[in-house]
């Protein structure tokens, strides 16, 4: 579906430019692939769609929203390819107006005068990730990208956990090593599909077919003339990939062979690395570094059937103790009692009841 001669598109909003363009501009409807909103990528814009007597331009950036492109354009020209003319203080130059941010040096400072240093601030930043996704953020950034109905967001989220594409930790959903490699591999080999800019495009195809306004047919033929030769190419040259186990450095105690972190139907657990010579297996836990309060025991983090992360000691079922707030070390400043987390910065005592800001 590639071609290089330019498209035209329908522009809804104020088109600012050419020089240091500030707003963006919706452009609809998003009947093409992506790969027409490419940085660098020609396009028309007029009154509607096809106009002949449309106005140049090029892409500079693009992005996906609510079914529709967000697009920045980095150059736009009159109808007779000319640049277009400014009005007074419209968008000037990048360089003009970081010249305009910059403070005024004094008229009598000089190149390589010696100055007295009156005060030194030592300040450090360092640059944050995003966080992770919730099960809530998630479901607002697919609203976001035209992605999915209310009715499937439930069934998106339970298939990346079951298929262990995610998991839950502390509310937030982790990708696994599993999770990582399907994407690569998926991302690498059919990149014009595994995007939400295609995603939600066919999703409002899908919806136009359902409501009777679009064919079938030509939906689906414009869609395979696009996958069949990324599947085709993928089969013959995607490489297999095998998740090697990873080694917990212990032995087992029936058979002396390595003891191993694997993937079952419930969560990861401890296996013996001679299976199915050798049956032994046990509970993955993850020490906190609190002890329990029933019996000193080691707390350490578990899991339910479902993927619920929980607390208890590590001498089950000798000790039952246990909480679905994560514990914390420091105890109770009243009673001395097991501190857990009741907010983001706050504990609770679960004997006396105590909150405390940490």
């Amino acid at each position: 579906m590639k071609s290089d001669a330019p498209i035209s598109y329908l522009a809804i909003g104020q088109i600012v430019g050419p020089h240091g363009i500030r707003g963006e501009v919706k452009v609809a409807p998003m009947t093409d692939f992506p790969e027409r909103f490419k940085p660098g990528s020609h396009v028309f814009l007029g009154a509607k769609t096809g106009e002949t007597a449309a106005t140049p331009a090029v892409i500079g950036k693009a992005r996906p929203h609510q079914g529709r492109w967000l697009v920045q354009f980095a150059h736009i020209s009159d109808r007779n390819g000319a640049d277009r003319p400014q009005a007074a203080g419209e968008n000037e130059s990048p360089e003009a107006e970081t010249a305009q941010q910059q403070p005024n040096i004094p008229a009598d400072l000089s190149e390589g005068e010696l100055l007295d240093l009156l005060r030194l601030l030592p300040e450090q930043h360092f640059t944050q990730p995003p966080p992770r996704y919730t099960e809530a953020s998630l479901v607002r950034a697919l609203e976001e990208y035209g992605i999915g109905r209310p009715s499937t967001y439930a069934a998106i989220i339970s298939t990346i956990l079951e298929r262990e594409y995610v998991e839950r930790s502390e509310k937030k959903l982790v990708p696994t090593e599993l999770g990582f490699t399907v994407n690569d591999l998926l991302v690498k080999h059919f990149d014009s599909v595994f995007n939400v800019g295609f995603t939600a495009q066919m999703e409002e195809q899908l919806d136009s077919i359902s409501r009777g306004e679009t064919a079938m047919e030509p939906v689906l033929r414009q869609f395979y003339d696009l996958f069949a030769p990324q599947l085709e190419n993928a089969q013959r040259t995607m490489e297999k990939v095998s998740l090697e186990p990873e080694k917990t450095g212990e032995s087992c105690p029936e058979c002396g062979g390595e003891l191993v972190i694997k993937q079952g139907r419930y969560g990861r657990f401890v296996g013996c690395s001679n299976y199915p010579t050798c049956r032994f297996t046990k509970p993955l836990v993850a020490r906190i570094g609190v002890l329990c309060p029933k019996d000193r025991g080691e707390l350490v983090e578990r899991r339910t059937r479902t993927g619920r992360v929980f607390y208890g000691c590590a001498n089950y079922p000798a000790c039952d103790w246990t909480s679905w707030k994560r514990p914390v070390a420091q105890p109770c400043p009243q009673c001395a009692g097991l501190m857990v987390l009741a907010a983001k910065d706050t504990a609770e005592c679960t004997v006396c009841g105590a909150r405390l800001k940490i």
